[in-house]
């Protein structure tokens, strides 16, 4: 899992943040990532640093979508892209009702619809394509065209099942905050992988390496308790069984700190960003460890990111119910092409052919009773075909039974 670092640019200057991107890149993590807040241009401020620091990825996590247009959103990240020599990850997210009605001025009505229709017209933009999109919510006519820049990935703050469908189906993936490791198993995946095989989900988790703990928690507790009072992040907080933000940042010495960020990637996380908190030398602890995390587990350095890893297939385990028995008999099948029928002739499914009447039937029953977010797409042959195979070889237990 490739950990990258995040850090709040509120009353930094550039040099200051130049220097920061380029200590995480000295280092040795993976990425850095910017939100958009109250201080400069999150894009602009990387296409600038990332110009002056090779060798690191770069990404925005993330940049509000209701107040730039997706042609001008496009041109600034391609602009991007062609500086940094394409190591940029566009992360968007419409943001929160308050700010974007109290503050920006526009509706906030069904955000789900604006996104899905934004992300329709901003992934042709990006891909230096003619966009000819007439939308409720939005209307996009033209072309950008920046030589050199690659469309970049597109990443969605996500957080409710409607949003969540909508970046599975239209983006490259997913970026969480204050989501623990049991929400990104039991909620974020499931929901991705109805619309997704293979997502990217990035999660941002605030972290701080301490001596005292119980200290540090109420002090971030203090200071970021009012995140809890926004109704998205309420729910996920509420999704992880978690009183306030505290418990789902995490904290401690060292061990402890490392133990915990490993429960993201079991969870499913393909890449995390850290973002220190405390004191001076309690952060810079923290990006000292993030570091040593992302070398010692894989991450490497920056450059394009891998694919994410294939999800673990299932147990072979099947259930084949006959008519002579109301109870299920489970047998346990080492998958394989070469198992023959004793009373049937041999049926054999193989990646480049379809599978017959009698596999794709076995397959149905199969997949039914796979776990949510475990699925298996028919197109998903050199394991499935040689289950379902080993299923159909079995002989069946009367005249009328079926798999």
């Amino acid at each position: 899992m490739r950990i990258g670092l995040s850090v709040d640019d509120r009353g930094l200057s550039h040099a200051d943040l130049v220097a920061e991107v380029r200590n995480a890149a000295d280092a040795g993590l993976a990425s850095f990532w910017l939100g958009q807040h109250t201080a400069g241009d999150a894009l602009t401020s990387l296409a600038v640093a990332g110009s002056a620091v090779p060798g690191i990825r770069l990404g925005t996590a993330v940049v509000p979508t209701y107040p730039r247009h997706p042609l001008a959103l496009g041109a600034q990240a391609l602009t991007a892209q062609a500086v940094t020599g394409n190591r940029l990850d566009l992360g968007i997210g419409t943001s929160h009702r308050m700010i974007i009605e109290e503050q920006f001025g526009y509706s906030f009505d069904k955000p789900a619809r604006h996104l899905r229709e934004y992300l329709a017209a901003l992934r042709p933009v990006l891909r230096g394509e003619t966009v000819d999109f007439d939308g409720e919510t939005l209307k996009a006519a033209g072309r950008i065209d920046v030589p050199g820049a690659e469309a970049p990935a597109v990443l969605v703050a996500a957080l409710g099942p409607a949003m969540l469908r909508v970046a599975g189906e239209l983006a490259d993936g997913t970026i969480t905050v204050w989501a623990g490791p049991s929400t990104l198993d039991n909620y974020v995946l499931p929901q991705l992988h109805r619309s997704a095989d293979e997502p990217r989900v990035v999660a941002m988790v605030s972290v701080c390496v301490t001596a005292d703990a119980e200290d540090a928690s109420r002090r971030f507790g203090e200071q970021f308790g009012g995140a809890g009072n926004l109704p998205s992040y309420r729910a996920m907080l509420e999704r992880e069984g978690a009183a306030g933000p505290e418990q789902v940042a995490v904290i401690g010495d060292e061990t402890s700190v490392a133990r915990r960020l490993r429960q993201f990637a079991e969870a499913g996380a393909t890449e995390l960003v850290g973002i220190p908190y405390g004191t001076g030398e309690e952060q810079r602890r923290t990006k000292d460890l993030l570091a040593h995390l992302n070398q010692g587990w894989g991450g490497g350095g920056g450059g394009r990111p891998p694919p994410p890893p294939p999800r673990a297939p299932p147990p072979t385990t099947v259930h084949i119910a006959g008519t002579l028995s109301r109870k299920p008999c489970t047998s346990r099948i080492r998958p394989s092409s070469s198992r023959t029928a004793t009373s049937k002739p041999t049926t054999t499914a193989s990646p480049s052919a379809g599978p017959s009447s009698q596999v794709k039937r076995a397959m149905l029953w199969w997949a039914s009773k796979v776990p949510p977010g475990r699925k298996t797409k028919s197109g998903n042959w050199p394991w499935t075909a040689a289950i379902v195979a080993s299923i159909a070889a079995l002989p069946r237990t009367s005249a009328s039974g079926s798999v």
